[in-house]
C-alpha cells in the first residue's frame, strides 16, 4: 500500500485479531476466555508502543510518518 507507511500497516495487521474476536462473539456466539482478549489487546498495544518509539528514535527519514499516511490509506486498511 503506497498510501500508508510501513509502521501503520504493521499496526493494523497486528490488531486484526480484535475485530475477528468481536465478530465471532457477536455474530457467531463464540466465547473466548478473557485472557485471549487481554492477549489481543497486549499484542496491539505492544506493537503500537514499539512502532511509535522507533519512529521517535529515527531522526528525519526519507518519508516522514506524517507525510506517508493519508486518510484514504488508513480507511482502506480499516475496511480491509
Amino acid at each position: 500500500l503506497k498510501y500508508v507507511s510501513f509502521p501503520t500497516q504493521t499496526l493494523f495487521k497486528s490488531s486484526k485479531v480484535i475485530p475477528v474476536m468481536l465478530t465471532g462473539k457477536l455474530l457467531h456466539k463464540r466465547s473466548y476466555p478473557w485472557i485471549e482478549y487481554v492477549e489481543a489487546l497486549g499484542i496491539t498495544l505492544g506493537v503500537a508502543v514499539f512502532l511509535m518509539s522507533t519512529e521517535h528514535a529515527k531522526k528525519h527519514g526519507a518519508r516522514p510518518h506524517s507525510d506517508a499516511d493519508s486518510v484514504v490509506g488508513v480507511l482502506i486498511l480499516a475496511v480491509y
